[in-house]
């Protein structure tokens, strides 16, 4: 309804004006309340579009990306909702891996100008009627109070000789007999059982460090 302002009187006015700015303030926050359930229904609609593409991917996606789920539960048939084609995706995805292989230089060496102590082991049977056909060596580093040395473990290897029985050169048949090693702290280890037991003793007894 049109109103002559001109004809009320300045209490009309003034009450006119506060109702004019209280309907203003509640449609302001009105739309307000609208920016912000827009905002947030903006926001769940790009949650389930996500979804959506996610079980799209799982459901018909290449087999790598498939979900299969437990195969004793009852299955649900989601073909229906698929497209051609993604019902007809079926490749793979390949992956390409590379990474770098560190050359190993194979064991260290002795210094050849330590003195060279041989220690020969023999197996444990009557080795009198065999023929020996060669020899495994071992070496390790080994130490005596100040002095290093190298110490050679030398295991003759002899062939058990039957009737009528062909030699064979070859550790993997059974009438090869040799002694076995010494049992060691570290199988393999350059260094000896003496160097080790004098490694711990300067560390932890006498307090040294290790250079």
């Amino acid at each position: 309804m049109d109103l002559d302002l001109e004809k009320l009187s300045k209490e009309e006015l003034l009450q006119l004006f506060l109702e004019s700015e209280a309907r203003a303030k509640d449609q302001e926050k009105e739309l307000q309340r609208s920016e912000s359930n827009l905002q947030k229904s903006e926001s769940e609609v790009k949650w389930l579009s996500h979804q959506l593409a996610q079980l799209r991917r799982m459901l018909f996606g290449s087999k790598s990306e498939r979900f299969e789920g437990d195969t004793n539960q009852m299955k649900i048939e989601f073909d229906e909702y698929a497209t051609e084609e993604e019902k007809k995706d079926e490749t793979p995805v390949k992956e390409t891996v590379t990474y770098e292989r560190k050359k190993h230089n194979g064991r260290n060496r002795i210094p050849k100008n330590l003195k060279v102590v041989e220690h020969v082991i023999e197996p444990e049977e009557d080795t009198s009627e065999m023929k020996r056909i060669g020899e495994e060596r071992t070496e390790i580093l080994e130490y005596v109070p100040e002095k290093f040395f190298k110490l050679v473990l030398i295991r003759p290897k002899y062939a058990r000789l039957e009737k009528n029985q062909v030699l064979e050169l070859n550790t993997a048949i059974k009438n090869v007999v040799i002694a076995p090693l010494p049992s060691r702290p570290i199988e393999k280890y350059l260094a000896g059982n003496d160097l080790l037991s004098a490694v711990l003793i300067n560390k932890y007894i006498d307090h040294l460090p290790l250079y």
